[in-house]
This record gives C-alpha cells, structure tokens and sequence, in this order.
C-alpha cells in the first residue's frame, strides 16, 4: 500500500506541490485544511453512474466529451478531489448536503445524486478536473500508467501471497 500512496502522492505533486494522499478502505474524499485526498483501495460503486454522467455533460459542455473514456473512473474521481483543493474556497451548503446524505441513508439512492452533485461546490470542482484534463492531457495519461501499473503490481503480490497459504 505505501508503493500505492507513493505514487498517487507524486501524481498529486504534479498538480499541486502541495497535496498529500491517504489510501483508504472508503470513499474518495478531498479535506482543504490538510491539502489531504483520502483515495479508497478499490473504487466504490455507490454514486459511480451519477459521477460519471456529471463528468460526461461537462466534457460535452465544454466541447471535449470525446476524451472521456481516455481515462479510467479513479483518475476522473481523482481530478475531482483535487478540484476541490485547487479551486478557490467557496461556500458549502451543508444543509443540501446533509439532505443528499438522509436520502442515501433511505435508500433513495437517485435523489441523493441528484442533489449532491448539483451543489455548487461539486459543479466546481467537476468543472475543474474537466479543463484540467483537457490542458493536462498527456501528462494525464502517463500518471494513469503508471498508477495502473503501481495497482497491478500490488494485487499480483496480493494474489502470490494468497497463493501461499
């Protein structure tokens, strides 16, 4: 897992000298105060459809949709966080996100996304892995190599070490 936070940690670097990763058994997560994303060892389905049609409307907006599937979910998941560590602070209605929250717990799954992606601060950071990924595009594609490769290389030990016992 260090290898892991290594390399997500020098993906980040080169976006922003100063954020820092955390690899975690959850769901992604970007905390401002600590220039800190927390990034979950496997990518989580729940919101997944929702997040991916909020990238897509804004790539289609801004005229570059075609470049969508160039890179996987956890580089977009992974531009988002950082999207909401790069962008200047804005308010954050807590109260619509706290309702996105009642509503998953209520299995109102729809209702939840609906919400919580349309807040302002989601918007904005989805704004901004979309244009950073149209002006990064190169350097994106070569971090998500090796990224790939880092993860390949940590389950294939997972799957040695399993192997024997």
């Amino acid at each position: 897992v260090r290898k892991l936070c290594r390399q997500w940690t020098k993906f980040a670097r080169k976006i922003n000298k100063k954020i820092s990763v955390n690899i975690i058994n959850g769901d992604w997560g970007a905390y401002r105060s600590l220039m800190l994303i927390d990034i979950p060892l496997a990518e989580p389905e729940q919101s997944k459809k929702a997040f991916e049609e909020t990238i897509k409307k804004e790539l289609e907006k801004i005229g570059y949709s075609f470049i969508y599937n160039d890179f996987e979910d956890y580089v977009w998941s992974f531009l988002h966080e950082c999207g909401h560590l790069c962008k200047p602070k804005e308010y954050r209605d807590a109260v619509y996100r706290k309702i996105a929250n009642i509503c998953g717990s209520l299995g109102m799954e729809k209702t939840a996304n609906k919400i919580y992606f349309n807040l302002k601060e989601e918007k904005t950071a989805t704004a901004w892995a979309c244009k950073f990924a149209v002006n990064n595009y190169e350097m994106l594609l070569a971090e998500q190599r090796k990224i790939f490769y880092t993860y390949q290389n940590f389950f294939e030990k997972c799957i040695d070490k399993i192997e024997q016992e």
